[in-house]
């Protein structure tokens, strides 16, 4: 029997594969779109920006000859994870049950000058590019993906443990790095795998060109899958910035970068089956295609080289027009396709059968292949028949098969694999860790997340949940008032752009006009809850929401609480908002159906330099002091928030229905006057408002921010040691008020 390998990479993403009421796009899959056009009708805006004193150069592969593939349900669950798909039942249980023998990744052999790659028998899957990085030049080699948006490698930064047999950057060895204070990133691969660090710029080049500052991300913490494979030093994502992880500005990617200086804004892909493959910058190299290229404009809203397909053709079958949203993405081995059309192509290959035990189909290694052909336009692709293998079948093991189903079949579907029996394959468990640990109950808390709420901590929360290395397949979803999601408005569709290009769902509702049980059926879908909609909700909303989670019996709630200890500054506080947090703590502890997680962070770290507040009057040049010079005060940002927040959430290490503390700093009045001084290099009006003065202020006019300040005053639950925090306990780097003052970027009196 064997298994399917596909040499063309499209993955399909959220596509519409029939003319039901439930397809998102209006176009009919029987109405074939044709927006492009070949290059000998290319109109005279075609490549307008042509250079003619432009630079173009070719690159070539370096082939990872000790390269053992993944298996087809391995590959799979890569594959849909990537896209923030949940894979086949069938595919997780093969994933599961398969535990290979280990395969020790060597790292690149000197050999490597001629950077031609030949790939191995049954795989073209691992291949990287020459990259040089900063001044003078350090030689490394990276993945080039068209499916991310980051440049980022494995360095002096990375633990001992992590970058054993690496190449690595040495910022300290480059003239032209720069460390960018305050600025961090991470990602989340599809196998479940991760990276994240800290981020330099520096000059990198490839080919004939560079780029002097381009934003290079050194890894301080790498999953063990990823380090083990030494063939690659990191990944150079080409797909669009608005994906990119550097937070708090996004970065560009090289190509957006440097594509000004090409003889033509382009780039080529050639990965042949078998042969050199090449990427080709600035033109089209005519010697590697015949006849005349289509050219397909890709879509304007996707972060990915997303482009529409328009049908497909089996053997010598009739073509069939059907409209699939694609993505080429040379970072994904196999390709992807609707149901349909998979249950098409396999109809016409004798023996073909679905092992459901395995989530793969199998064929005899006898069966002639047809040939695959899919549309774009009038332009007909092929994929031959021959290339529709992925390689043997592993005897008596779950980890088989290659993909060619889609991320979200057509209701009644099923995804399929394929493969065969030839002599058993190596595989590397270090690949498969993370792929494993996806689908072990034991290390797995939650397999679904609902942040309410998308202001500045519920987007902070929403981007630490997406790209944390243990995230793997976990489903998450925003809840969010239809009203939003149907905006016209610029802000609100660049807002759930930029949560859609995370990976994140949408639910609709409002939290203030929906009822408990309302609330509570939309609840009931989710593993966790995670409450960001802020104290500006109207009075018992915060209540509602917990009586919907517990109607809902939802694993775990993290409530509204990020804020102060409530429990410490008790009820009948100057700031009678709290009391109703106190109210959903007792509430909380009263029931045992849902466990619970507290996170007190102390004031957002803005909130300080707030001029209301009264704290820092940076116009008028004046520090406040609340009650005494001494009293501290606990500040975190929400970013900072968010990313240890979602740390708790999927890695709980046996937190649960307790209060979790944060903190990025907790200083002294007299402390944070001290660093306003040091950091603005000038002397700063100290004023102390003390209980008298604070009781003027509530007598006068009794509004939030002067109940806030007397509640502060008080000096009782609104400070922590940093040494009792998880954060501090986990060892997870966050901003004090010097390094958030450094990243301000303001000038006294503006």
């Amino acid at each position: 029997m064997k298994l399917s390998l596909i040499a063309l990479t499209v993955a399909q993403l959220g596509s519409c594969v029939d003319a039901s009421s439930s397809c998102s796009s209006k176009r009919s899959t029987r109405e074939e779109v044709v927006e492009g056009y070949w290059e000998e009708d290319a109109p005279p805006s075609h490549f307008t920006r042509s250079n003619p004193n432009g630079k173009k150069f070719k690159l070539k592969q370096v082939i990872n000859n000790n390269y053992h593939g993944l298996g087809a349900p391995m590959e799979m669950a890569r594959a849909y994870a990537k896209y923030n798909k949940t894979p086949p039942p069938a595919v997780k249980q093969a994933v599961e049950g398969f535990v290979p023998p280990s395969v020790k990744a060597s790292s690149p052999s000197g050999k490597f000058g001629t950077a031609q790659s030949l790939p191995t028998k049954y795989y073209d899957s691992e291949y990287v590019v020459p990259v040089k990085l900063g001044t003078p030049a350090q030689l490394t080699y990276l993945n080039l993906d068209t499916g991310s948006a980051d440049l980022w490698t494995f360095s002096t930064d990375t633990p001992k443990s992590s970058s054993a047999g690496h190449i690595l950057y040495r910022p300290r060895l480059s003239s032209t790095s720069k460390f960018q204070k305050g600025v961090t990133w991470g990602l989340t691969y599809g196998d479940g795998s991760g990276a994240s660090g800290i981020v330099y710029t520096d000059r990198v080049a490839i080919g004939a060109t560079f780029a002097n500052t381009q934003a290079v991300q050194s890894a301080t913490q790498v999953s063990s899958s990823i380090a083990e494979d030494t063939f690659s030093s990191g990944i150079m994502g080409m797909a669009f910035s608005t994906i990119n992880s550097v937070r708090p500005t996004q970065q560009m990617t090289y190509f957006e970068n440097i594509q000004n200086t090409l003889a033509q804004p382009i780039f080529t892909s050639n990965l042949q089956k078998g042969l050199p493959g090449t990427y080709n910058f600035g033109y089209v190299d005519k010697n590697e295609y015949k006849g005349s290229i289509y050219y397909n404009p890709i879509n304007s809203n996707s972060p990915f080289w997303q482009i529409t397909l328009t049908g497909y053709k089996v053997g010598k079958n009739p073509y069939k027009k059907f409209n699939w949203l694609s993505i080429v993405d040379t970072g994904t081995t196999l390709l992807l396709a609707p149901t349909t059309i998979v249950n098409a192509y396999y109809a016409k290959v004798k023996g073909a059968k679905m092992d459901k035990s395995m989530g793969v189909m199998l064929f005899p290694c006898a069966a002639k292949l047809p040939d695959f052909y899919f549309g774009l336009g009038p332009y007909r692709g092929k994929v031959p028949g021959a290339y529709m293998s992925y390689g043997p079948r592993i005897p008596n093991m779950s980890d088989l098969g290659s993909t060619r189903a889609s991320p979200q079949p057509e209701a009644g579907g099923e995804a399929t694999l394929f493969l065969s029996d030839q002599p058993l394959l190596q595989l590397s468990i270090a690949n498969l860790q993370a792929l494993d640990r996806l689908h072990n109950p034991s290390q797995k808390m939650t397999d679904s997340v609902l942040v309410l709420g998308a202001g500045e901590l519920g987007l902070g929360m929403l981007e630490a949940l997406a790209r944390h290395p243990r995230r793997h397949n976990t489903r998450i979803s925003v809840l969010l008032r239809q009203a939003t999601l149907d905006s016209a408005a610029p802000e609100k569709k660049k807002l759930t752009q930029r949560i859609r290009a995370l990976g994140v769902g949408f639910e609709a509702a409002d939290v203030v006009g929906a009822s408990v049980s309302d609330l509570a059926a939309i609840f009931a879908h989710f593993d966790t809850i995670i409450s960001c909609n802020g104290m500006g909700l109207p009075a018992g909303t915060q209540v509602k929401l917990l009586e919907a989670v517990v109607e809902a019996q939802v694993k775990r709630y993290f409530p509204w609480q990020f804020g102060m200890d409530y429990d410490l500054i008790g009820e009948g506080s100057s700031q009678d908002l709290f009391d109703e947090q106190l109210e959903v703590r007792k509430g909380l502890r009263a029931q045992s159906q849902v466990d619970w997680v507290i996170v007190s962070t102390g004031l957002f770290m803005s909130f300080l330099f707030l001029a209301d507040f009264g704290v820092v009057d940076l116009e008028a040049r004046t520090v406040r002091a609340l009650g005494s010079w001494d009293n501290r005060i606990t500040l975190s940002t929400p970013g900072d928030i968010g990313r240890v927040t979602a740390d708790v959430v999927l890695d709980p290490q046996g937190i649960k229905s307790q209060v979790a503390y944060t903190a990025g700093d907790t200083i002294s009045y007299g402390g944070l006057a001290d660093l306003l001084d040091q950091h603005f290099q000038t002397q700063f009006r100290r004023e102390l408002w003390d209980a008298a003065e604070l009781q003027r202020q509530m007598d006068e006019d009794p509004n939030t921010m002067v109940k806030y300040r007397d509640t502060f005053a008080q000096g009782r639950g609104v400070a922590w040691d940093k040494e009792k925090t998880v954060n501090f306990q986990r060892g997870i780097a966050m901003t004090d008020v010097k390094t958030y003052l450094e990243g301000m970027q303001v000038k006294l009196g503006e």
